[in-house]
């Protein structure tokens, strides 16, 4: 029987979709499937400062009231040379960040509580591998196949090139290659070598089967559902804590990445679709923002009565939480994982493509049979965590 198990997703950092689905995987496989798992924090920061960079950011980290101060900075630094108002800016968003990593470390402390601590290159990982005994690698979900989003000393981590010995059990729950085609020719060879050592293959997206297939001959690859969507849905209700009070209005939702002119105008027409009954209440990533826990934005889907997002994982809380919603299927950041998963459920027509604003107020005020949409989430809920089960056991 599988003895440890280490768990490789993409830097947490302030993502919520992506630390909530690190913390799903975490618990399915140790309450569920009754693992010991550590998780292994690979640090990918893909920028180099100086030791004097680092101490200011350092010291920004702490300041209170940041985000204020980074929008006035915004408008002090208007009169200064352009090439130092940007160097400054960046530095008091890198400390932002880092700020807003410590939101969610009582979280990640609490739901992620066995870790290896940053691992910042490949050496690294073989050593924690050793270190903790780790007989099973299980790297999932999220964007984790998708090589533009590392830099090139961590691209074969995430397909466990630090782990060549055959004794090590290699899984794949949930990857994704975040495009719907493979972009990465140069390091098709490579890939390949490391995807044919897996014990088991599954990928989040439809069009992950087919890479799988025709890019790396792993013609066993299988589709299966994020691991937000695989755990119990009590889950969430137990991280949110206190139960959402509600008001004498419905609330309209809005969470979009891309903060435009164009997305901010899509708000205004379904709240105008919506009617006069609703509250609106719109939660950004900006960094001007003050940023929530994780416990406070997963209460903001709870007590939404209508959800427009650009975010897979906000599309995904929508359907955990049977809201009614609209998806802005966000091409930059991956659009194959919302029509993918709208296609299994049967949720097409809550997609619209940018500001294509077509069916807007008709999808708005269409409601969703979620009892439909329930029916084919727990079939693929069964048969992933089937996929899962077996995979983790040695045989």
């Amino acid at each position: 029987m599988t003895k440890r198990i280490g768990l490789l997703t993409l830097p947490l950092h302030y993502n919520y979709g992506g630390t909530l689905q690190a913390a799903a995987l975490y618990r399915v496989l140790t309450k569920d499937l009754d693992k010991e798992v550590v998780f292994l924090e690979r640090d990918n920061r893909q920028w180099r400062m100086s030791l004097s960079s680092r101490a200011l950011i350092g010291s920004l980290t702490h300041l209170p009231g940041l985000a204020a101060w980074r929008n006035r900075l915004v408008t002090v630094a208007n009169w200064l040379p352009v090439g130092l108002r940007d160097k400054m800016l960046e530095r008091v968003d890198i400390a932002l960040r880092d700020q807003r990593i410590r939101t969610h470390q009582p979280f990640v402390d609490r739901y992620l509580p066995e870790r290896t601590g940053k691992l910042g290159s490949t050496d690294e990982m073989a050593a924690a591998a050793q270190r903790f005994g780790l007989d099973t690698l299980v790297v999932g979900s999220d964007q984790v196949w998708r090589l533009d989003y590392f830099p090139s000393d961590a691209e074969e981590d995430y397909f466990f090139g630090f782990a060549p010995s055959p004794a090590i059990r290699k899984i794949a729950y949930a990857a994704s290659f975040g495009h719907g085609t493979w972009t990465f020719p140069r390091h098709t060879a490579r890939t390949k070598e490391l995807v044919a050592q897996f014990d088991a293959v599954s990928v989040r997206e439809a069009s992950g089967v087919e890479i799988c297939a025709t890019v790396f001959d792993r013609r066993d690859a299988v589709h299966v559902i994020d691991p937000t969507l695989l755990v119990d849905p009590s889950f969430y209700q137990e991280i949110a804590g206190r139960r959402p009070t509600s008001s004498s209005k419905k609330a309209f939702l809005s969470y979009v990445l891309d903060v435009e002119p164009e997305r901010q105008k899509l708000a205004r027409d379904v709240q105008a679709s919506l009617g006069p009954g609703y509250n609106h209440r719109s939660l950004t990533l900006d960094t001007g923002s003050k940023t929530i826990d994780i416990p406070e934005w997963l209460r903001a889907f709870m007590l939404a009565d209508f959800v427009l997002t650009d975010s897979f994982h906000g599309t995904v809380f929508s359907i955990i939480f049977r809201k009614p919603f609209i998806s802005i299927v966000n091409k930059n950041r991956g659009a194959d994982r919302f029509l993918s998963l709208a296609g299994q459920l049967g949720l097409e027509n809550r997609l619209i493509f940018s500001t294509d604003t077509t069916g807007l107020r008709q999808a708005a005020l269409t409601p969703i049979d979620f009892s439909m949409v329930e029916k084919r989430l727990e079939s693929l809920r069964r048969s992933s965590f089937d996929f899962l089960s077996e995979a983790v056991q040695v045989k």
